[in-house]
């Protein structure tokens, strides 16, 4: 009786993958072309602290105001680079990794094991920067 059970198994097995094998030849048919890409262009994704690709004249560098924050590192940045030890500074407390693009805010539950890669003033200015909030 088992052994009716297990041939039985083993037919499904094999009907069920060719199945599976056979819709992934066609699904792969149907992707797009590698040239099909190759004339659209890439898509920049827009940093709040990127830094301009052109560099303004002499004329243009006497006009305009210094950086205000986030080149020079102040206070009134929308983030800072941790400090030398890991932490972030009291102005700018939660802290933000750029790998998994999630913040943690003080109290949290990962956030004194969490080394950060950005510190931000407040979770608006890491959500605006496109980070998600810690689940827990």
């Amino acid at each position: 009786m088992s052994r009716k059970f297990v041939r039985r198994g083993f037919k499904l097995g094999a009907v069920i993958g060719a199945v599976f094998f056979l819709a992934q030849v066609f699904l792969l048919k149907q992707a797009p072309k590698p040239e099909d890409n190759a004339t659209r262009t890439p898509v920049q994704p827009k940093l709040q602290n990127a830094t301009p690709e052109a560099a303004p004249s002499a004329m243009e560098e006497e006009a305009a105001p210094a950086p205000a924050g986030d080149e020079q590192g102040g206070a009134d940045a929308a983030w800072l680079d941790p400090l030398e030890d890991g932490s972030c500074p009291p102005t700018h407390p939660v802290k933000a990794k750029l790998s998994s693009r999630i913040y943690h805010v003080p109290g949290g539950l990962a956030y004194e094991r969490t080394v950060p890669d950005r510190c931000y003033r407040d979770a608006a200015a890491a959500e605006a920067d496109g980070f998600r909030a810690a689940k827990r």
